[in-house]
């Protein structure tokens, strides 16, 4: 019952934007600078419409911009700078990673 709470992270669309995160985190100052400035425009060429209506439109523009951007930088970046310091790839460091809840003591 208390795991029900929790079900919507399961959905395909939150576990997409959960992987691409780190990379939507860094380019979404890119479309806040855009997004910005088509609010001014919108807000000056349609002042009739109401706030909320333009501050929508300028979210879905900015989700709509980046989403794609963070797609490709995760896929082309991140997971290529994964794959180049995987163990497959022979990157060894000679010690163990020690991770957080870890109860082993460094070496």
């Amino acid at each position: 019952m208390e795991t029900a709470i929790f079900a919507p992270l399961d959905l395909p669309i939150v576990r997409f934007y959960g992987r691409i995160s780190y990379s939507f985190y860094l380019l979404h100052p890119l479309s806040l600078w855009v997004t910005a400035r088509l609010t001014s425009y919108l807000w000056l060429q349609f002042s009739s419409l109401p706030v909320t209506l333009i501050l929508a439109v300028s979210f879905l523009f900015s989700l709509l911009f980046t989403t794609p951007l963070a797609y490709l930088s995760w896929r082309f970046v991140e997971l290529s700078a994964i794959r180049w310091n995987s163990p497959i790839s022979g990157a060894k460091y000679g010690r163990t990673a020690v991770v957080s809840g870890d109860l082993r003591a460094m070496p």
